[in-house]
């Protein structure tokens, strides 16, 4: 199977090979307007048997016992039609965060063993944040449209501190699936545990605030300009003496590099 991608923004759209996750391409009835109660606690089980609680997966494990389950979690996420979802923002944040999350363990699956999910996006003529596709209400969605058309758009930064790119620097993958019931409450306290984090989030030390290097790439969405986003990344610090430093005026800045290997165990 191909399909038509662009290289970048500048560049005409290329055939390039690509996976496509088997959501909606089999004979399944019409699509769901919510995902069935039994998918989100079935994505929950898997999580907790394979991802421990400083949020490593163990892929291996994960890989020889439960990658048909994760397969089966992720074709009934795609039997769910996104557009009927467009007045309950909770569930619909909820399911494309659980969305972004599934398609990417499933894609560490897809190629395991690797040292990094990178490598499937370093091959000549394959980028696995574009070309490997998940289906639902009607078309294909690449792991990149998830994340920049449909879930930064809604305008919540904690997102960022939601999804997981199978990376070390990632903010830690959550042990549950995302639900509308409890969406606020967990967004938020996975924000507080991403920005506490000083390998991940924010380390203070010298006078120097070092930030994830997600400020660096998607500034904007936490705020215009520097002294806004560090007042927002303020309100999700335990110790007020960071707090401190961290919206001290003229606070010097840096970014924490970004480590790409796999988060396994």
């Amino acid at each position: 199977m191909t399909c038509r991608v662009a290289a970048d923004r500048h560049d005409a759209a290329v055939t390039r090979p690509c996976l496509v996750v088997l959501a909606a391409l089999l004979a399944a009835p019409a699509a769901h307007a919510r995902p069935p109660a039994e998918t989100y606690d079935d994505l929950t089980a898997l999580l907790k048997r394979h991802v421990d609680e400083r949020g490593r997966v163990d892929y291996r494990t994960f890989k020889v016992q439960d990658e048909a389950a994760l397969r089966a979690v992720v074709r009934r996420l795609g039997g769910v039609d996104p557009a009927r979802l467009a007045d309950a923002p909770r569930e619909l944040k909820a399911y494309w965060i659980n969305v972004y999350n599934a398609v990417t363990l499933q894609a560490v699956l897809e190629f395991f063993p690797l040292g990094s999910l990178r490598e499937k996006a370093e091959e000549p003529g394959y980028n696995v944040w574009d070309d490997f596709l998940f289906e639902a209400g009607g078309r294909t969605w690449s792991l990149n449209q998830i994340e920049h058309e449909v879930l930064r758009p809604l305008g919540d930064p904690r997102i960022h501190a939601a999804l997981n790119c199978a990376s070390v620097s990632c903010p830690l993958l959550l042990r549950e699936a995302y639900v509308p019931a409890r969406l606020e409450e967990q967004l938020d306290e996975q924000t507080r545990l991403w920005l506490n984090d000083p390998a991940r989030g924010v380390r203070v030390g010298d006078g120097v605030v070092a930030l994830s290097m997600l400020f660096t790439w998607f500034g904007d969405d936490f705020g215009p300009d520097l002294p806004a986003r560090l007042r927002w990344i303020s309100k999700f610090l335990r110790d007020p003496a960071m707090r401190e430093v961290v919206t001290r005026r003229g606070a010097r800045v840096e970014a924490l590099p970004w480590d790409w290997r796999l988060n396994g165990r």
